[in-house]
C-alpha cells in the first residue's frame, strides 16, 4: 500500500487500510507491522516529517494490469484536497 502512496504518515495509513479492506487497524498493530518494514529496510522514515516511504529500488509485490502512474495522480490529487501537508512532501519522493 505504501508503494502506492508513496508517501504517508501514520494517519493516512490508517485511513487507507479501512478504507480499502474494511475493519479498524490498531494503531499499535500498525506501528509494529513498520517497525518490521523499517528493520528488514523494506521502508524509511523522514525523522523529521514521521513521512514512511518505500526503500528506493526496492519492490515488494507487482501489480499486473495497474498503470502506476493513473494510481499516483490519483493519490496526488487526494493529497492536495485532504492532506496539503502530504502533498507538499510529495516532491522529496518524486518517482
Amino acid at each position: 500500500m505504501l508503494r502506492l502512496l508513496r508517501l504517508a504518515n501514520l494517519k493516512t495509513l490508517r485511513y487507507v487500510l479501512r478504507a480499502c479492506f474494511g475493519g479498524s487497524p490498531q494503531k499499535q498493530e500498525l506501528k509494529h507491522l513498520l517497525r518490521i518494514l523499517l528493520a528488514a529496510k523494506f521502508i524509511e522514515r523522514n525523522q523529521e516529517t514521521e513521512y514512511f516511504r518505500t526503500a528506493p529500488g526496492l519492490t515488494l509485490v507487482e501489480i499486473e494490469h495497474l498503470e502506476i502512474e493513473r494510481v499516483f495522480a490519483q493519490v496526488q490529487f487526494f493529497y492536495q484536497k485532504y492532506s496539503r501537508e502530504l502533498y507538499d512532501a510529495l516532491p522529496e519522493v518524486a518517482p
